[in-house]
């Protein structure tokens, strides 16, 4: 039989050789996921820089676009124009939105509060 021929020192050394090549496995595996982490977090780093410059630019977009709006519909009031319920409302969706999720608070606000001491715009 086969098997009376294998000695101790062949299966330590069969045994050695599996352990070894578990361990050398295993810290290959280890150096892969350290590399693959390492340049996603690169990645990801640089990525989210570009995301918080856009954001940035979106919010600075927004808050001049608003201001447009609310210039323009505080320059009908000038003028003598008078807004539907409709548009008065939409006015102050836009005016609550600037001074308070942009925190826009400059001329705008005083004539705001020049035409709502005037009567000639109000809150429903």
């Amino acid at each position: 039989m086969w098997m009376e021929n294998i000695t101790i020192g062949q299966v330590a050394a069969a045994v050695a050789f599996l352990v070894a090549l578990g361990v050398g496995f295993k810290t290959i595996k280890g150096w892969t996921v350290a590399a693959i982490k390492a340049a996603v977090k690169e990645e990801l780093g640089q990525l989210s820089g570009e995301i918080k410059e856009l954001h940035t630019e979106l919010k600075k977009e927004d808050k001049e676009k608003t201001k447009n709006f609310l210039v323009a519909r505080l320059d009908e009031l000038e003028k003598g124009e008078t807004w539907s319920d409709v548009e008065r409302q939409r006015f102050f969706e836009q005016y609550d939105h600037y001074t308070n999720d942009l925190n826009g608070n400059t001329y705008i606000k005083t004539a705001v509060k020049k035409y709502e001491d005037e009567g000639k715009i109000w809150r429903q």
